[in-house]
């Protein structure tokens, strides 16, 4: 697995070198067809990568050399791929294969090819090293090496006078950027002694907020520089003097989104700092405003394009502060990261071929009589993928669509967003006052974007409700709650008293912080990001054993979870340690109802403290849940039948087993699918029917087909260690 991780660095590095120093020699037809094929293999692992990480939340790490290490600071160059990674890897090697592609023949009368695509690879490969660096510094050896390949690609026509300034231009307003990234990785190294991300994300909260502030503020205008937001944009649109591949990769897909991959990197710092928070929102009101009047004035077809970018890169930082940012990340920001940049990559594309089809310069007030013709698709598209994604679309299909109808519904859209901007300040900062250190993980969405002065903001963001998605077009629209959600809502909260039960833990400090705390194999840390994604709190792995704990210190989130868990509850020690915790945040505590038999509670403390196990000799089945209080499980024999063991084991703990075959069926039929286990013991409790029908097989090698299925379930089985 490690080699092939290797690849996706190598091939683009091949592709680069290789042309560089051989190309005279190969000729420009191998060279251009060289360089396609590496950077589609590096696409297709990157893809298998994809799927292997689908429901496996663990990274992958690869460790190269040490750069620096000396008292204070130890630097390597090592890389780690998580869901983050391959969200960016997925959309930098999809559309760094096409635009290859495309090159060919877009590139097929000029006598530099191969100067070309060496520098294209040589982009694909800095971008690569910039997104699956496991620290800040190989972050900024690709962040540096992107700009000056920029650069190269920019001013690739020498000859072009306009070429060369706008190249300039570039290169000397991203220079003013890393000048604070340099600052900032300063700090950082000064604060936290390392740069490495886990170590860093792990220890902010203990940091002072002022150096934090300052962190971000370096950052932040370094992405701003990157990522061409109000203030520091004016290279994005004169950068378009380069070949359209070239604005295509750089300017609609890669380059720009660097600087919003660096604040979602950051996002673990980001949301100790309330004061940069409202910043990013500020900025990204004005770039969204300001790009909106420019595009009503302008008829050049590449200079509406950027300015599109400038909005679109703005409404990503909008997204990253309304939303809640840890599966934010792999389920929200992702698709729109990916979705804008493939429609604005073709969008490049098509631009070129627009032109070549039409000799006439493009007019933004031309084909006003077919409005009425295209309003309808407009609006239908602009939900399904968002009004700025539409307008792109679209115009790959009409090429005679109204552009200043467009530019007008840009700008009624940004100029309300930029005034419920002020509103949504206001209750955040309520919500921060009084707070020395708060997160943005925390604001319930909910709770500050319901009402009726926010639903136009809500409509057009598209912010996501617990229920379901908003897509009224109805200003004045009412959030109601689904009845299907409201059920999941209450078997999430069961299964978590019985997750808590077992394996949780409340606690007050001596100082009078609150915690809550849960410990699971690491394994199970998929579990914990579903709590984490709907209460906030962080993840951190234990040093020295192979666990991660779940720490929710945010009173917000630790408030929610208490009303939420209050009167589930069933262990008397969880329940003790929550009365305190209830009475500090004035919370009455309730007391459990008697278990039924359709209850998550039995799920959740199988996740926790149960397991699933099967003795070869007797052909026994087991489901076993273990705890120090027999009282705890001795309603579930009543339920679901089995029986109470003592288990000198596992420190004189009582052990709750369910083995009869009967009873187990009749909770795989009855229970566990209504509430299935969200741990990797439900890969065992699937396989149980199975396991049943094959058994009888076990000493039948003259079966040949059942035998060889048995020996093969049973090497599945065992490696399923629970």
């Amino acid at each position: 697995m490690y080699n092939a991780i290797s690849l996706i660095i190598i091939l683009p590095c091949i592709s680069w070198l290789f042309p560089l120093f051989f190309g005279r020699q190969l000729g420009y037809v191998f060279v251009t067809r060289m360089t396609s094929t590496l950077i589609i293999i590096t696409t297709l692992i990157t893809y298998y990568y994809f799927y292997q990480l689908l429901g496996n939340n663990n990274p992958i790490n690869l460790e190269l050399f040490n750069y620096l290490n000396i008292d204070y600071l130890d630097i390597n160059y090592n890389f780690e791929i998580d869901a983050l990674t391959i969200t960016m890897l997925l959309a930098i090697t999809t559309i760094s294969s096409m635009v290859h592609i495309y090159s060919i023949g877009y590139m097929e009368t000029d006598p530099h090819q191969v100067r070309f695509f060496s520098l294209l690879s040589m982009f694909t490969f800095w971008m690569i090293i910039l997104v699956t660096g496991s620290n800040y510094f190989v972050l900024f050896v690709g962040w540096e090496f992107i700009g000056v390949t920029s650069y190269l690609l920019i001013s690739f026509w020498v000859t072009r006078l306009q070429a060369m300034k706008s190249a300039l231009s570039a290169v000397l307003m991203n220079r003013f950027g890393d000048a604070f990234f340099v600052l900032g990785l300063c700090v950082i190294a000064y604060v936290f002694g390392t740069l490495n991300y886990s170590t860093i994300f792990a220890t902010a909260y203990l940091i002072n907020t002022d150096l934090l502030v300052l962190i971000m503020l370096a950052l932040f205008i370094a992405a701003m520089a990157k990522s061409a937001q109000f203030g520091l944009h004016n290279w994005l649109t004169l950068a378009m003097e380069g070949p359209t591949p070239v604005s295509s990769l750089l300017h609609a897909a890669t380059l720009v989104t660097a600087g919003i991959y660096l604040l979602l990197r950051s996002a673990n710092i980001l949301e100790y700092t309330p004061t940069v928070l409202f910043i990013i929102l500020w900025i990204g009101a004005l770039t969204t405003l300001s790009a909106g009047l420019i595009a009503i004035c302008s008829n050049d077809l590449k200079r509406i394009i950027a300015l599109s970018t400038m909005s679109q890169l703005a409404r990503k930082n909008l997204i990253m502060i309304l939303r809640k940012q840890s599966i934010c990340v792999e389920f929200i920001i992702s698709p729109i990261i990916n979705n804008s940049q493939v429609t604005k990559a073709l969008y490049y594309i098509y631009k070129y071929k627009y032109n070549n089809n039409n000799n006439y310069f493009f007019n933004s007030y031309f084909a006003l009589r077919l409005l009425k013709e295209e309003l309808w698709k407009v609006n239908i598209i602009s939900q399904l993928v968002g009004t700025s994604e539409a307008i792109r679309l679209l115009s790959n299909i009409y090429t005679n669509i109204n552009k200043r109808y467009i530019s007008i519904k840009h700008f009624i859209i940004n100029r309300l967003l930029f005034i419920n901007i002020s509103i949504l300040t206001k209750r955040i900062r309520v919500y921060t006052k009084n707070k020395k250190k708060s997160s943005y993980n925390n604001y319930k969405y909910d709770s500050i974007l319901t009402k009726s002065s926010n639903n136009f903001l809500i409509n057009r963001v598209g912010i996501r409700h617990n229920s379901n998605i908003i897509k009224s077009k109805d200003i004045n629209i009412e959030l109601k709650p689904i009845k299907k959600d409201l059920v999941e809502h209450k078997k999430f909260v069961q299964w978590l008293a019985g997750l808590i039960d077992g394996d949780g833990h409340f606690n007050k400090s001596k100082q009078g912080r609150s915690a809550l705390l849960i410990t699971m194999d690491i394994r199970d840390q998929g579990l914990l990001f579903e709590i984490k994604h709907k209460y906030g709190g962080h993840i951190r792995k234990i040093a020295g054993a192979n666990a991660v704990r779940y720490d929710l210190r945010q009173d917000k989130g630790l408030i929610n979870l208490l009303k939420d868990v209050n009167g589930l509850i069933r262990n008397p020690k969880r329940l003790l340690q929550m009365n305190i915790l209830c009475k500090h945040y004035n919370i009455e505590t309730k007391f459990s109802k008697p278990l039924t038999y359709y209850d998550g509670w039995l799920a959740g403390i199988i996740d926790s403290d149960g397991s699933i196990y099967f003795n070869k000799s007797s052909g026994q089945l087991f489901i076993s849940v273990s705890q120090k209080e027999k009282h705890i499980l001795d309603p579930l024999i009543s339920i679901y039948g089995g029986r109470i063991d003592f288990s000198n084991s596992k420190k004189d703990s009582y052990k709750y087993i369910i083995y009869r075959k009967k009873e187990v069926l009749n909770l795989l039929d009855n229970y566990f699918k209504h509430y299935q286990l969200r741990s990797a013991k439900d890969i065992r409790i699937k396989m149980i029917p199975k396991l049943y029908e094959l058994y009888i097989y076990r000493n039948k090698p003259e079966e040949v087909v059942k035998y060889a299925e048995w020996i093969s379930f049973l090497d599945k089985w065992n490696k399923i260690v629970r």
